[in-house]
């Protein structure tokens, strides 16, 4: 796509962010995989600065492997702390002080932007693993809105996925619905005269129906079914039906530290380590207790610390919520189904939210927004930057039955 004026949409909170740089608790050179786009890998071959060509040659390797491309041609060798070795002592770039910031990789130039177009729209969205961006995304307390504005497209800019839902092919999938389905779950999710564990439900059995649709050959009658939620939702027709669903801690728990057990497995950075570390000593989590004695803790954290707080700061969980359905395309999400689309999406609230209840034990009074960001942001950096962990979470569900409405509504409700 080439560079010039484009239309886009954004969040409003997109136009705001500024990177904070030496003044960040964080660095976005350490924690992750550093991959070198072909452009930028044959500038740095040609780099003029000797001791700096002298490292890159040391440090940055060609990727030979099935998922090489133009985008993913090289990747940084990280040290043993698992920062980027271009940094300076003040945890700025040495290639963008010495060079210029033409000098970086498209990755580089781009975080924490990230770029769709979606029926020749280009959306652009902020990556909440930048903790600035998470501050001015979460702690709006009015509804999370989005901008149509128009701006400089250009070449560094890397859109990660395009896609026409008005293509022929798609007129028998659910693509074809797509701006109806998504508007509707992010009007659902700021239904605020509901509780958001209740919207949450209220998606899961509409994206159930959604998913029979499909699977029936009915796909025409996704409209219906968004009708009829509207109307159920606005007449208040599943306030008691919601009432009814049973709490159960002792599943809830053990559903979800199963999730967080299989992210250690993978490795994480220390930030999210010291995370579950203060949830397990917030509920006083002991591996040889019962299950239903840790829940029991666990539930009464929750009443005492964690329940009184956030009753007032819901909106920083709803915030997050419509920002993943933004940035994710949900409900396509790359998942075979919407509802596994739906699934991913509980699995994200309810680890947060469980690390949440924990941490709120650890710092009792003392717990507020400040944990609440740190914890969201060092969650998005260690899982959703990690594919295959997520890949591996919905096969965990499929293979043991957990991925019935039943069991998302244990996950949501406490």
């Amino acid at each position: 796509m080439l560079s010039g004026k484009k239309m886009f949409i954004q969040p409003q909170y997109f136009s705001k962010f500024r990177c904070i740089g030496t003044e960040c608790e964080d660095t976005c050179c350490s924690g992750w995989k550093v991959i070198i786009d072909k452009n930028t890998y044959k500038k740095y071959r040609e780099c003029s600065d000797k001791d700096l060509r002298r490292q890159m040659d040391k440090q940055i390797t060609r990727n030979r492997g099935v998922n090489a491309n133009d985008d993913y041609y090289a990747k940084i060798k990280m040290d043993s702390e698992s920062n980027c070795p271009f940094l300076n002592n003040e945890r700025l770039c040495i290639i963008q002080k010495k060079m210029g910031e033409e000098y970086l990789s498209k990755i580089c130039n781009s975080y924490p932007r990230e770029l769709r177009c979606i029926d020749g729209i280009i959306e652009r969205s902020l990556k909440l693993s930048c903790p600035e961006v998470t501050r001015l995304a979460l702690l709006d307390s009015g509804l999370m809105e989005f901008n149509e504005v128009e701006d400089q497209l250009s070449m560094h800019n890397n859109i990660v996925v395009t896609i026409d839902t008005t293509d022929a092919k798609y007129n028998k999938s659910l693509e074809k619905y797509f701006w109806a389905l998504r508007i509707f779950t992010i009007i659902t999710l700021q239904k605020r005269d509901y509780l958001l564990w209740e919207r949450l439900i209220i998606l899961g059995l509409f994206y159930d129906n959604v998913n029979n649709a499909v699977n029936e050959n009915k796909l025409d009658t996704i409209p219906q079914v968004i009708n009829k939620y509207e109307t159920m939702i606005e007449q208040g027709f599943l306030h008691e039906e919601l009432k009814q669903i049973p709490v159960n801690n002792a599943v809830q728990m053990n559903l979800i530290k199963t999730l967080v057990d299989a992210r250690c497995s993978f490795g994480v950075d220390t930030s999210f380590a010291d995370w579950i570390s203060k949830f397990s000593q917030g509920i006083q989590y002991n591996s040889e207790d019962d299950i239903e004695v840790n829940a029991a803790r666990y539930e009464e954290i929750y009443r005492k610390y964690y329940e009184p707080y956030i009753q007032h700061k819901e909106y920083i969980l709803e915030n997050y919520m419509v920002d993943y359905v933004f940035k994710t395309m949900f409900p396509l999400s790359g998942k075979k189904c919407c509802f596994d689309s739906y699934i991913m999406m509980i699995v994200h609230y309810a680890i947060i939210k469980m690390l949440l209840i924990g941490i709120a034990g650890f710092y009792k009074e003392k717990f507020d927004n400040k944990q609440i960001i740190k914890l969201i942001q060092s969650f998005v950096k260690t899982v959703e930057h990690n594919p295959l962990y997520l890949k591996n979470v919905l096969n965990c569900f499929t293979e043991n039955k957990f991925t019935s409405m039943a069991y998302m509504a244990i996950l949501i409700k406490n």
